[in-house]
């Protein structure tokens, strides 16, 4: 996000420890309303659940952050333990095992890039390589998942088939490539922690000593499936990869651009928080899962590429922005027209109309008016319109996921 070569944008400075503490923030929201969303059911942390898909998202963390991926952890399980209003010591003691699974990873992680043998997979050059193990292990991710979402409740006996088809396909494929490093991985990363601090867990939780056994296999089986696929897929791709952190005494310049991204996307996730604790949203609710995950792909990705400066090379800058300020209030009157159609088609379909509904419209309506309805720029003042096209962009992306917001509650009260 550092900008110092874009003297036509506003800036704004901060130093090296304020922009990575905002960073790991904004990651740990994004990735703490994940499980929110997605489990039907509302474990502690959903540290037992067979489908605690952050477990992935973090164990990347700690592969591209190191040490600042545990702090990404904390962030993560305090957020959740705050949403669901548990006492502070049971966010206390959850949080620590939780993130005590996560050190185990990157210890874990941390020893494996220490292992040096003569057989060079493809994917320690920096390349990825779909081999048939790689295929299999797609294909039994997504199993997995559509298992897990069109389940009524989790099967041990049905976790076990997973667990056991992903352990086998794992061992065959290492004794063929005689492969140390994947067997580090299935034994070491995606199995060791999670039994390690399933069974610290059940005991400090106070699981019944006859439940402790399927407490433990329903944590262990649920992350090592997860891990040893998607995440080993994972690793494949970030093995030659990492984030080198800012400098926290180093004094950087950000785009006011980048800035108002990293906001909108804040409140964003906010709302959403809001809306699921005042049950708009109920808890656990899948289907909103698609808005939310909409927002936040075009917000993130807007913030990541406002960070290049791509009119360098224009010699007419403000002509420049201009074009793409125009591109988005001609997209944006499409919106306000699907938005006039819909309002009163709601209101004819259904007669009681809950009150927060017709405040979403009003909000939705209000972004895509605020899209279009500051028009006028100084011509010479590039800056100032290289700011407006973020603003634009926000607005109307908050326009169209406040519309498909919209349509799903209609569709819920039909």
């Amino acid at each position: 996000m550092d900008s110092n070569q874009t003297p036509e944008t506003y800036k704004i400075s901060t130093n090296g420890f304020c922009a990575n503490i905002s960073i790991l923030f904004l990651i740990s929201l994004v990735i703490s309303i994940i499980p929110l969303l997605l489990n039907k059911d509302s474990s502690i942390f959903y540290s037992s659940q067979p489908f605690y898909i952050a477990v992935l998202l973090l164990f990347v963390g700690v592969m591209y952050y190191k040490w600042y991926g545990v702090l990404l952890a904390a962030f993560t399980f305090t957020i959740c333990g705050l949403f669901y209003r548990f006492e502070p010591g049971v966010i206390f003691l959850n949080s620590i095992l939780n993130i005590g699974q996560i050190v185990l990873l990157l210890l874990s992680y941390l020893g494996l890039k220490k292992i040096r043998t003569q057989n060079l997979n493809m994917y320690s050059k920096g390349d990825f390589f779909v081999s048939v193990y790689n295929f299999l292990l797609i294909l039994i991710f997504i199993g997995y998942i559509v298992a897990c979402m069109s389940a009524e409740k989790g099967s041990l006996s049905l976790l076990g088939m997973f667990f056991g088809a992903v352990m086998i396909i794992t061992l065959i494929k290492a004794a063929v490539a005689r492969d140390v490093r994947l067997l580090y991985f299935t034994f070491m990363i995606a199995l060791l922690p999670s039994v390690i601090i399933s069974s610290v867990a059940a005991f400090l939780n106070g699981i019944p000593a006859g439940e402790r056994l399927e407490y433990i296999a329903v944590w262990s089986f649920s992350n090592y499936v997860l891990l040893q696929t998607a995440g080993y897929l994972m690793y494949q791709i970030f093995f030659t990869r990492e984030i080198r952190m800012i400098e926290n005494s180093k004094i950087i310049k950000v785009d006011a651009g980048s800035i108002a991204f990293y906001i909108s996307i804040l409140l964003w996730n906010l709302l959403i928080i809001g809306m699921m604790n005042d049950n708009i949203i109920k808890v656990n609710s899948p289907i909103y899962f698609f808005p939310w995950a909409l927002g936040n792909i075009f917000l993130i990705m807007n913030l990541y590429f406002s960070s290049f400066y791509d009119a360098e090379a224009e010699n007419d800058k403000f002509s420049w922005y201009e074009k793409r300020v125009v591109i988005v209030e001609k997209n944006t009157a499409t919106i306000i027209t699907l938005i006039s159609f819909m309002l009163p088609l709601t209101f004819s379909l259904i007669e009681s109309i809950p009150s927060y509904l017709p405040i979403f419209f009003i909000a939705n309506i209000f972004c895509a008016c605020l899209s279009i309805g500051l028009i006028w720029t100084p011509k010479k003042n590039v800056k100032f319109i290289a700011l407006l096209k973020a603003l634009k962009t926000i607005f109307y992306t908050y326009s169209i996921t406040l519309l498909m917001l919209c349509v799903i509650m209609v569709m819920s009260l039909i």
